[in-house]
């Protein structure tokens, strides 16, 4: 599970993991975003390029080969907004009939965003968080989410923990692996990642990233510090 607050980089997190993850088949369920903007993220990673630049270049009729770099080829996208934890579980149950294959790792952008049963937030979130374990059990899958975080106050710390995810604490309940995501207020090119929870191996390591927004590029700068 990836945790980060509005504009933090939760979509690109997970499509920088659906590029890394090749080939292994992926099924992206992209509930924010639209198709053109996904679409033109996707490109824009595959093909070092800025966002606008592929825009523009579609415009002038000059299509860029994404197709040759071979960076899409594992990747699919479901669309579709509104959906409960069951219609996702049934699209991922018949994905191969699209994709040829059986998807291996399931993306979710993200779970807020996903309808659950409950009369609060808390209870949809909860019974949210649940069925999506389970159903990375049922489909034999890798299920990857992005949450948005609590609201914070002005003066709150930038920095995103184990409990920080919105609405119900079954987000870090749930999850075997908890990364909190932020962007260094310090400097515009890096984003920051801390391993909150780990049900394999340790916890509390920090990881520094180069940002490059404009190209959805997230890579591992060299140094890296462990939480002490």
């Amino acid at each position: 599970c990836f945790v980060a607050s509005t504009g933090s980089g939760k979509t690109a997190l997970l499509q920088n993991m659906a590029w890394r993850a090749a080939p292994l088949p992926c099924l992206l369920f992209e509930m924010e975003l639209a198709d053109s903007i996904t679409f033109e993220r996707f490109v824009a990673g595959a093909m070092g390029m800025r966002q606008g630049d592929v825009e523009d270049a579609y415009l002038s009729g000059q299509k860029p080969d994404w197709r040759d770099t071979g960076w899409l080829s594992n990747i699919y996208v479901c669309p579709s907004s509104g959906l409960t934890a069951s219609g996702i579980e049934t699209i991922v149950s018949r994905a191969e009939l699209k994709m040829g294959v059986k998807p291996v790792l399931v993306l979710i952008d993200y779970v807020q965003l996903i309808n659950g049963l409950g009369k609060s937030r808390y209870e949809k979130i909860t019974s949210v968080m649940s069925d999506m374990k389970s159903m990375a059990k049922n489909t034999g899958t890798v299920v990857a989410v992005a949450s948005q975080t609590n609201t914070r106050g002005r003066d709150g710390p930038v920095e995103i923990g184990l409990s920080d995810g919105k609405d119900s604490g079954q987000i870090e309940n749930s999850a075997a692996l908890h990364i909190g995501a932020w962007r260094d207020p310090k400097d515009d090119e890096s984003l920051i990642l801390r391993v909150n929870k780990n049900t394999r191996g340790s916890s509390g390591r920090r990881l520094r990233c180069n940002w490059d927004g404009a190209r959805m590029m997230i890579t591992e700068k060299i140094e890296s510090v462990s939480e002490r």
